[in-house]
């Protein structure tokens, strides 16, 4: 297993249906309509489908030749979720960084202005000099006040920034694989030469947890 180098094509990408927030819930129901749910999975898993996304000649030779690189189901990559791919400073759904001392997390907080049920998102696919932190209001700098481990997510800070008052703000890619081990398009129509309409029904992506 390994992970490709290069992103997905964010313009097929753009035209992904589906996106981060699939949840697992067990829903048990009495005979008499009364309902007992249990959560089966804390995190959200994003799941999605390109297939529509692909239908010229290009699009097609593209995402055929991405399947074969990946190997199926077998390589993951990073993915942009255009429904999904940045945090703010501020908002009901905003960054904070999470930690103790000089190790701090990136998240993504969902809800934030009904504290007992926000919902904390780990990012750790963080798109290169993106990131902004503020401490105590004040904007850091890289390499001069902290470094960040793109893939994880994790920021270091130089010195101790307990008890500040930390935000932050980034764009964010996902760890995705294909959910299929089959490309199945269809042929519909010839343009040219050079030019054809192809019918993918699905081609599945999923989000990998790491």
């Amino acid at each position: 297993m390994g992970t490709l180098a290069e992103r997905f094509d964010d313009d097929i990408a753009r035209g992904a249906e589906g996106g981060h927030g699939y949840f697992s819930t067990g829903v048990a129901i009495s005979a008499g309509g009364l309902e007992s749910r249990n959560q089966i999975a804390e995190d959200a898993r994003g799941r999605w489908n390109i297939g529509r996304a692909v239908q010229r000649t290009a699009k097609h030779e593209l995402v055929r030749s991405h399947f074969y690189k990946a190997r199926g189901r077998l390589h993951t990559f990073r993915f942009k979720d255009w429904h999904d791919f940045r945090c703010a400073r501020t908002g009901t759904d905003k960054g904070r960084l999470t930690g103790s001392t000089t190790t701090w997390q990136i998240n993504k907080v969902y809800g934030t202005d009904e504290a007992s049920y926000e919902y904390i998102r780990p990012l750790k696919r963080i798109v290169a000099g993106s990131e902004q932190i503020w401490l105590n209001g004040s904007l850091r700098t890289l390499t001069t006040h902290y470094t960040i481990d793109n893939d994880t997510g994790i920021v270091t800070s130089l010195v101790s920034w307990a008890g500040g008052t930390l935000e932050v703000a980034c764009e964010f890619d996902v760890l995705c694989r294909y959910d299929t081990d089959d490309l199945d398009p269809r042929l519909v129509y010839r343009i040219s030469d050079a030019d054809q309409l192809f019918d993918w029904a699905r081609v599945p992506l999923i989000e990998v947890r790491e």
